[in-house]
């Protein structure tokens, strides 16, 4: 629940341990520095950007952090995979402008700073990535998504947050990954907005779940749209479009370009397999390999088009429509519930005024488009998902999300957290 009074982040933190954890951890004597010392660094700025910090910690520094195995929840006969990589400095004591003077060696994806104990003061300790297939391990995870904004993570899962001077709930319930391929209201409403095309998959692909690609195609593209770190709308109609208004980019030609391609991608998949062991195998596996690197480049080239600004707007079948698409918005904004379960169960009202325009033409987009999808990244980096299941119903419902990649292990798909700052205890070496 959220704390009406004002206070410093470190404050806020122990009154957080306290409420859910109990007394802090050996190591949370460090906690209180280490959180006031990102959240001033996070009010500077370098080379004229906010030195949104990233930070690793471990009670045992870099031994520790090369030690870390990823937190794995899912079945594998083998063990856990090292969760980062460190490129170790000599200790230099940890400031605010120690760490602003690095946020720019840092600014790449995965890669953060390592923070540990030396002489019982907190020290920089090097640089660290963590491994793409990897979760980071059972690891506290601390980010400045904004200036003056502190999220605290763990395995991937948002715990704590810190805006404006408030502790605010944990808004990160769901992954992603299993919003799109877990049986519920947002992967039945994708298969009903794309059913011709799951039935044209199911001809061609060898497994009987076709819609599975739908879904994996619609986790990449929001992947990237994530990745374009500029914020952005995915605005898909349940119905084909009116004239009425149209993008600022439209595509005049080869709207079906993405669900053809992977059609074409689904079909050479399953030639491939039909044909293994035969004399035409490496022929087939090519193919599939071409294929499917056409369909990878595609997404990544529509997905980065959600870095402009309005929305990608999506049509039935995932037909492109174009992107800068001004959402219009309502005078006064929709009523918003947070979903509570996959089913899509009304919880609290959320305030989506408390946001920026884009989330209120998130919100205006799935009041006028019931049986539609909107999936939403802030430039601080949650994300949303919101429906209007029904004409009949005036209720939207919004998920809060998870960032997740997804990683194949023994042909199987599985997803994995993909936190940006750590902080983990002895304990978290598994």
């Amino acid at each position: 629940m959220s704390d009406p009074t004002l206070k410093y982040p470190r404050d806020a933190l122990l009154d957080w341990w306290q409420e859910y954890r109990g007394p802090p951890p050996p190591e949370g004597r460090h906690f209180g520095h280490l959180i006031d010392t990102l959240f001033f660094a996070s009010l500077a700025r370098e080379e004229g950007h906010p030195a949104l910090a990233r930070i690793v910690y471990h009670e045992d520094g870099v031994q520790g952090l090369e030690r870390t195995r990823e937190q794995a929840d899912f079945h594998s006969p083998q063990e856990p995979a090292l969760a980062w990589t460190v490129i170790p400095f000599h200790p230099i004591l940890l400031t605010a402008d120690a760490l602003v003077k690095l946020t720019l060696a840092a600014d790449v994806e995965r890669t953060a700073i390592i923070v540990g104990p030396h002489n019982d003061q907190l020290h920089i300790l090097g640089l660290a990535r963590r491994s793409k297939s990897t979760d980071g391990g059972n690891v506290w995870v601390f980010s400045a998504p904004e200036p003056g904004f502190i999220v605290l993570h763990r395995a991937g899962e948002e715990v704590f947050r810190y805006e404006r001077g408030k502790r605010l709930s944990p808004k990160q319930k769901f992954s992603l990954w299993e919003i799109l391929h877990t049986d519920g209201l947002v992967r039945k409403t994708l298969e009903t907005v794309c059913q011709n095309l799951v039935r044209t998959l199911t001809k061609a692909s060898f497994f009987p779940f076709p819609n599975s690609d739908v879904s994996s195609l619609l986790f990449d593209l929001i992947n990237t749209m994530v990745s374009t770190r500029h914020g952005g709308l995915i605005a898909i109609l349940a119905k084909e479009p009116s004239t009425a208004k149209k993008p600022v980019y439209p595509l005049s030609h080869h709207q079906s370009l993405l669900s053809e391609l992977l059609r074409r991608a689904t079909t050479a998949k399953t030639r491939a397999l039909d044909l293994a062991f035969k004399p035409e195998a490496s022929a087939a596996d090519e193919e599939a390999r071409t294929a499917k690197e056409a369909l990878d480049s595609l997404i990544a080239n529509i997905g980065q088009l959600t870095a402009l600004d309005n929305a990608l707007l999506l049509g039935p079948d995932l037909k492109v429509i174009g992107a800068g698409y001004a959402v219009p918005t309502k005078a006064v904004t929709p009523t918003v519930h947070v979903a509570q379960n996959l089913q899509g169960t009304p919880g609290d009202v959320y305030d989506i005024d408390q946001h920026g325009s884009r989330h209120r033409a998130a919100a205006s987009f799935a009041f006028a488009n019931p049986g539609g999808l909107v999936f939403l990244v802030s430039h601080d980096g949650p994300l949303r998902c919101l429906i209007r299941p029904s004409e009949e119903k005036e209720t939207i419902l919004l998920w809060n999300l998870r960032l997740l990649e997804a990683v194949e292990l023994g042909g199987l798909i599985a997803p994995n957290n993909g936190p940006l700052f750590a902080v983990g205890a002895r304990s978290a070496c598994a």
